[in-house]
């Protein structure tokens, strides 16, 4: 028996062959690569032009903050019992926490849709916010009234953040006051409940007269009955009526859960950052790269259909 020879059939693309028919189809390429090219001047002829309002912001100074520095002090400073040892406010941190809440309000808006963006500036701590519009005049409004929505915004939040913080610091205060004034009543109670026990022993004893002679220094409270009992019903009555005694901390903390009630955050005075005039510019077409992207569109597509139309042919023969 003889074998029959086979034949491979070459699936490999002839590179040659396809430059062979797109150098045939050549009038095409080019005829809808300056059609392309074409559409895409007309669109940069008629395109509207963009106009970008820009201003750099940067941190606030401490003493553009009004009286918000007096409210954090309020809201973290803890009197010690030697004194008050309030320490001195961190301007730095302040007014780097008023910037960046402002920040986060500003990168929060942009998630939620308003016109504006914000990036880095040149140097550390500013940032530059921008706003594009179709004209000058509407960008610069633009940036100008989301400036001042998120000013105001970043001020409610700041307010809220205070008085929240001033509230737990005086509800802190307020349980450490509570808790030294009933450590008071209760030695005064106890001192009360000692000059009764002696009354009671005085009166057992019917000792009307002092039995002591005076002496210096204080007398034990297991003689006290001899003191007799006029002079314990008036040691009793005014014990009772002296007044609570506290420590230097307790009238410390008084004073500051006094000013922590009377605090009121004045925000319309409250900078929350240093803005530099706003700039308009006109956004500029990147004219070159539509070209290139055009004529590139074009080209692929022309030779796209003229290897499909050869394919298509080539299959119907």
């Amino acid at each position: 028996m003889h074998e029959k020879p086979v034949n491979h059939v070459n699936d490999e693309i002839d590179l040659l062959d396809i430059i062979r028919q797109l150098w045939q189809g050549k009038v095409i390429v080019f005829c809808v690569s300056i059609v392309f090219l074409a559409i895409a001047g007309i669109y940069i002829m008629l395109a509207t032009p963009k106009w970008t309002a820009e201003s750099t912001l940067s941190k606030p100074y401490l003493n553009q903050l009004a009286n918000y520095p007096a409210g954090v002090m309020l809201s973290q400073a803890w009197p010690m019992n030697e004194g008050d040892n309030t320490p001195a406010i961190d301007g730095e941190k302040t007014t780097s926490n008023v910037f960046n809440t402002f920040v986060a309000t500003a990168s929060a808006q942009i998630l939620s849709g308003i016109n504006i963006s914000i990036r880095p500036g040149a140097t550390a701590d500013t940032y530059i916010i921008s706003s594009t519009a179709n004209d000058p005049a509407s960008a610069k409004e633009n940036l100008q009234s989301a400036l001042m929505s998120l000013r105001d915004e970043t001020r409610k939040q700041l307010d809220a953040s205070m008085y929240s913080s001033l509230r737990e610091r005086a509800n802190s205060l307020k349980i450490q006051m509570q808790a030294q004034e009933n450590s008071a009543k209760a030695q005064r109670d106890y001192r009360v409940s000692v000059l009764k026990n002696a009354l009671q022993l005085a009166h057992q004893m019917n000792i009307q007269q002092t039995k002591l002679n005076p002496v210096s220094g204080e007398i034990s409270d297991d003689m006290l009955f001899m003191l007799g009992v006029p002079i314990l019903n008036t040691m009793i009555e005014h014990e009772k009526n002296l007044p609570l005694k506290f420590n230097a901390s307790y009238f410390d903390m008084q004073e500051m859960f006094a000013s922590i009630n009377g605090f009121k955050l004045t925000g319309d005075n409250l900078s929350i950052f240093n803005a530099t005039n706003i700039s308009v510019d006109k956004v500029g077409q990147k004219r070159a790269l539509i070209l290139v992207l055009s004529l590139l569109l074009g080209v692929i597509l022309s030779c796209g259909y003229i290897l499909l139309r050869n394919a298509l042919r080539s299959a119907n023969k």
